[in-house]
C-alpha cells in the first residue's frame, strides 16, 4: 500500500452499508484516541521508570485512528491523501513529549464532534482536522514507534483482512477474537 487514498479504499471495504459514517467516524475517533491516551498514560504512570513504549500497542490504535479518519473523510467525499495536498500539509512539527501529543490527538477527536454538533460554527472543518490527525499520527510513528504511516496503515489492513475477510459482518464485528 503506498498511500492514504489507497488505504481509504481499503479500509472502506470494512465499513458497513447504509450506516451514519460520519457518527461513527466520529465517535471511533474519540475512542480511538481515547485508547492511544490510555495507552500513554499506562506506560507514563503505571510501568515503573525503565519500561519501553508500547510501540505495537500505539501501532495497533494508530491505525484504529486511521480507519476513523477514512470513515469520516469518505462521509465527506473527499479523500485523505488529496486533502493533505491540497491544504498544503506537509507534515506538521509538533514538538512535545508523547502524552502530550496524545492529549492532542484527544482534542482533534473531540474538536469534530464539536463540528458535528454545531454545524453552523464553520470553524473547525472535517478536512483540516483529519489532516492534522493523520500529521500527529504520522509523527507519533515516526518519533516514538520507529515506524511509517505506510507500516501503520498495511497493518491495519491486515488486522482487518483476517477479521473480515469478505468485508464488514456485524456477527463477526460483535464476536471476534482479539
Amino acid at each position: 500500500m503506498d498511500n492514504l487514498k489507497e488505504y481509504q479504499a481499503l479500509a472502506m471495504r470494512t465499513s458497513p452499508d447504509g450506516h451514519d459514517r460520519m457518527m461513527n467516524g466520529i465517535m471511533g475517533l474519540i475512542g480511538e484516541s481515547g485508547e492511544v491516551v490510555d495507552a500513554v498514560k499506562k506506560w507514563k504512570f503505571q510501568s515503573g521508570d525503565h519500561a519501553e513504549i508500547p510501540k505495537e500497542k500505539l501501532i495497533d490504535e494508530l491505525g484504529d485512528v486511521l480507519w476513523y479518519c477514512a470513515e469520516i473523510s469518505t462521509h465527506c467525499k473527499f479523500n485523505m491523501m488529496d486533502a493533505k495536498r491540497r491544504l498544503g500539509f506537509d507534515g506538521l512539527k509538533y514538538q512535545g513529549i508523547l502524552h502530550l501529543e496524545a492529549i492532542f490527538l484527544s482534542k482533534l477527536a473531540n474538536d469534530m464532534a464539536d463540528r458535528f454538533l454545531n454545524p453552523e460554527d464553520n470553524f473547525t472543518n472535517p478536512q483540516y482536522i483529519v489532516c492534522c490527525v493523520i500529521d500527529l499520527v504520522e509523527y507519533i510513528l515516526t518519533h516514538y514507534c520507529d515506524s511509517t504511516l505506510k507500516e501503520c496503515m498495511e497493518h491495519n489492513i491486515a488486522k482487518l483482512m483476517k477479521r473480515y475477510p469478505d468485508g464488514f459482518d456485524p456477527e463477526r464485528s460483535l464476536h471476534r477474537e482479539e
